[in-house]
C-alpha cells in the first residue's frame, strides 16, 4: 500500500499525449525531463501478475542511477477503456 502525501511546491502534473488523447499524472516531484532512446531501455524480468508491474516498460541507467520507465501507451489504453465504460 502507498500512503498519500499532501501536495507541495514540488508536486507536478505530467501530461501524456497519445494521438488525440491526453492524461495527467500527479507526481511527487520532477527532477528532469529527457528523451531516452529505445536501445537504452532494458526489459524487466518482473512477474506481470502484479498490477504495479503492468505499467513498467523497463528500466534505464541514467547518471549512474536506475530509473523505471512507464508504459505510457498502456496507461492511455486503460484510461480509454475506463472512459468507454463510463460512457456506456
Amino acid at each position: 500500500d502507498m500512503n498519500s502525501i499532501d501536495y507541495n511546491e514540488r508536486t507536478c502534473i505530467i501530461i501524456i499525449e497519445n494521438n488525440m488523447n491526453k492524461i495527467g499524472l500527479i507526481v511527487d516531484a520532477v527532477n528532469e525531463v529527457m528523451g531516452i532512446s529505445p536501445d537504452k531501455i532494458m526489459k524487466t524480468n518482473s512477474n506481470k501478475d502484479e498490477c504495479k508491474q503492468d505499467f513498467i516498460k523497463g528500466v534505464s541507467e541514467i547518471n549512474n542511477e536506475i530509473q523505471l520507465i512507464l508504459d505510457c501507451d498502456l496507461l492511455m489504453e486503460i484510461v480509454k477503456d475506463v472512459n468507454n465504460k463510463i460512457n456506456e
